[in-house]
């Protein structure tokens, strides 16, 4: 799937204050995180339906229950790079239309989503922020 988890983590972290990750991983979170991760890789396999952003933080949150926002926040953005690294483009969604982000890079998509949600003001909900499917 490319890159481990933990070198990831590291990379987004050394990228700037935009995503301000934590440093260390367990292995059992580490092996949630990829559990989702492939688990939205047969779904879009299987289905080739688009994905809200929310759909990972309800992963998240049925994997690590009771862990506080911040800590689900951060490990969403693990969740999002190792999408990108398996081909997942990242779009908007207007009246049904879906418009994939021009930027696709990793650091312009985690830009936008940190922009928007921070616009938001409030974790996400169905539709908020983006949508992302194989290529």
């Amino acid at each position: 799937m490319g890159e481990s988890l933990s070198h990831v983590a590291a990379k987004l972290h050394s990228e700037g204050p935009v995503l301000q990750l934590h440093d260390a991983m367990t292995n059992e979170t580490t092996r949630k995180v990829e559990e989702i991760v492939a688990g939205f890789i047969r779904e879009s396999g299987a289905y080739g339906d688009w994905t809200d952003f929310r759909g990972i933080l309800v992963c998240l949150r049925h994997e690590f229950p009771g862990t506080d926002d911040d800590e689900l926040n951060w490990m969403s953005f693990l969740v999002v790079r190792q999408l990108q690294e398996a081909g997942f483009t990242f779009a908007s969604c207007e009246g049904g239309e879906y418009t994939p982000w021009q930027d696709q890079s990793g650091e312009a998509v985690a830009a936008r989503i940190r922009r928007e949600w921070d616009a938001l003001g409030r974790q996400p909900e169905i539709g908020d922020i983006c949508w992302f499917r194989r290529r």
